[in-house]
């Protein structure tokens, strides 16, 4: 990667900006190194916020890529405005911006940047900057005077023409809004819920609550929920992370009867190893908590760490809701949302192991967690297809 660039593991930004510091912003540089998988969707999307509001989404590629196992550099510039729209502020004095990137499944990613490109900061700028931590300041890259200007250009220019040399790909700004080809390996949401039966899951129209019918009246409250008391200038990347997941791969039911199906584990940690063989069917993870709330009507929170391997990848967090009483929360959870950098490929020759022990742990506040579960989805397997589920001590 452009050394340039500051490395950025989670693939997430957040940042205040008042319109003077805004004014400053040149362009944003993002850039992701990758490899791809064959005969999967080959895609990188952008996600962009202005202050809670979901912008579209801008994707680049699918691309049709000969060399599936070389690294691959995805390098981007972008004007501030095609980003977060010309006048971001309306009558405010500041706004908060987020971006997030998430790969295909079929992507490996194994690095990822950003630079912000800024005119040169006069002092007073700068102080407001640092006491009020509108942003990471080793984000901004800063060009100055004429000449440094003329030597930080001709710096970029050269990584570029580095890279060529190199024969590694790079795109500039390929944008395109098409999303055909997006999901085709997953699971509908009528299939996600077929495991569990009416009577099992009490599905009923006189004690079913989803999340939408129990918890919120619109997707602004949705977000709301999701946030808690928090402000979207705080917006956590465990929380952008949850709010991007689809609203119908949960449910929220009163009581406390978890479906036979769900293999029960004592703590809070849920741990099994599995092969390449069996990750390339493997569709999902369904979780199954049921927890208490005693003492009144409480909001309950929620983290989600995973591990692999025991490096830590992408947690999620977020709220539930307001409840008075048990209850039972089912969450569908793809595995590259969990395991994959940037909720792409999980990539097992890193380890160079047979098999990966694949882990999360679940925290709770608010409430007690009594029991929790998990089921794994997968495709039909061959017969000779061996997989050995270790689940931790």
């Amino acid at each position: 990667m452009l050394q340039w660039l500051l490395p950025n593991k989670e693939g997430y930004i957040s940042f205040t900006a008042s319109k003077d510091l805004y004014e400053k912003f040149l362009k944003l540089a993002i850039c992701v190194v990758f490899r791809v998988k064959k005969g999967k969707r080959k895609d990188i999307k952008l996600s962009l916020y202005t202050n809670g509001i979901c912008q579209v989404d801008k994707f680049s590629g699918p691309w049709e890529l000969p060399i599936l196992h070389s690294e691959l550099v995805l390098l981007q510039w972008h004007a501030m405005k095609d980003l977060w729209e010309v006048n971001p502020f309306g009558r405010n004095d500041s706004s908060s911006f987020q971006l997030g990137i998430k790969a295909s499944d079929g992507v490996i990613v194994k690095k990822c940047g950003f630079r912000l490109i800024c005119k040169s900061l006069e002092d007073e700028l700068k102080a407001l900057n640092q006491d009020d931590k509108l942003l990471d300041p080793s984000l901004l890259y800063e060009i100055g005077h004429p000449d440094e200007e003329t030597i930080r250009e001709e710096e970029i220019s050269a990584d570029l023409s580095n890279l060529e040399k190199r024969g590694i790909n790079h795109e500039d700004n390929y944008q395109t809004s098409s999303k055909e080809g997006d999901d085709m390996d997953d699971p509908q949401p009528a299939d996600i819920m077929a495991d569990f039966s009416v009577e099992q899951l009490s599905l009923n129209e006189d004690n079913h609550q989803s999340r939408s019918e129990a918890n919120c009246t619109s997707e602004r409250e949705t977000n709301e929920e999701i946030l808690g008391d928090m402000s979207w200038s705080d917006l956590s990347v465990e929380k952008w992370r949850y709010s991007e997941i689809a609203r119908h791969y949960m449910d929220i039911l009163p009581g406390g009867d978890m479906p036979e199906e769900f293999i029960i584990v004592e703590g809070s940690t849920i741990s099994f190893m599995v092969s390449q063989d069996f990750y390339d069917k493997f569709l999902g993870l369904a979780l199954c908590v049921v927890f208490t709330v005693e003492d009144g009507k409480k909001e309950i929170f929620f983290n989600i760490v995973p591990h692999l391997n025991g490096q830590r990848r992408n947690g999620l967090s977020g709220s539930l809701g307001s409840f008075n009483s048990n209850h039972m929360w089912i969450q569908y959870l793809k595995p590259n949302v969990l395991w994959g950098v940037l909720e792409g490929d999980v990539d097992f020759l890193e380890f160079d192991e047979d098999c990966l022990r694949f882990s999360l742990t679940l925290s709770v506040s608010g409430g007690t967690v009594k029991k929790l579960g998990y089921m794994l989805r997968c495709k039909q397997m061959d017969d000779d297809l061996k997989v050995v589920l270790k689940t931790s001590n």
